[in-house]
């Protein structure tokens, strides 16, 4: 019944998230919002590379996979997952791949200089090159899903990104489609 229970737990926890979440945006609004991913950005890039540091042979005890580890085997070599302060190359992975998305959702609602997009890019290539360490490749797969799934609802909605990431109510207007 334990091990069910955590099962059920991990299945679950996205439903009081959202709900929170919901809350959140309704008491703090678009404002609050992009403050509390703005800070989770910057936690992220505080901790993620670790990682880097585990590559490199740092020993640390607070480094690495809890237990014996990932490794993939490939021809003629077998590769390390590296987890840094994560504990998990899964869960490093899941922080870097969030890390990219919002800094490509935060700067794309930011006036756009070209100061700035060198910059960004220059970030997301060193966080991506973070994320192959993990040895994960839903790095990649969840950035493509949440650009894929962003710009469609941006093409849907012939809106700006700011609108559409606060929930702006789309009205429908007799014969427009």
């Amino acid at each position: 019944p334990i091990i069910v229970g955590i099962g059920a737990l991990s299945y679950l926890a996205p439903l009081p998230a959202m709900l929170a979440g919901y809350h959140f945006a309704l008491k703090r609004g678009q404002k609050g919002i992009e403050q509390w991913l703005t800070w989770y950005l910057i936690a992220a890039m505080f901790v993620l590379p670790s990682i880097l540091l585990e590559y490199a042979g740092v020993d640390l005890p607070a480094l690495g996979d809890v237990g014996e580890g990932f490794q993939m085997f490939q021809e003629g070599a077998i590769l390390t997952a590296h987890s840094g302060f994560f504990r998990a190359s899964e869960t490093a992975a899941w922080h870097t791949a969030t890390a990219v998305c919002l800094l490509m959702l935060l700067s794309s609602i930011r006036r756009i200089s070209t100061k700035r997009v060198v910059v960004v890019i220059a970030i997301i290539v060193a966080l991506l090159a973070i994320g192959v360490l993990t040895g994960r490749r839903k790095v990649f797969v969840e950035i493509a899903i949440l650009m894929s799934v962003y710009i469609s609802l941006l093409a849907l909605s012939r809106k700006g990104g700011v609108k559409l990431g606060i929930g702006h109510e789309r009205r429908f207007e007799p014969g427009i489609i």
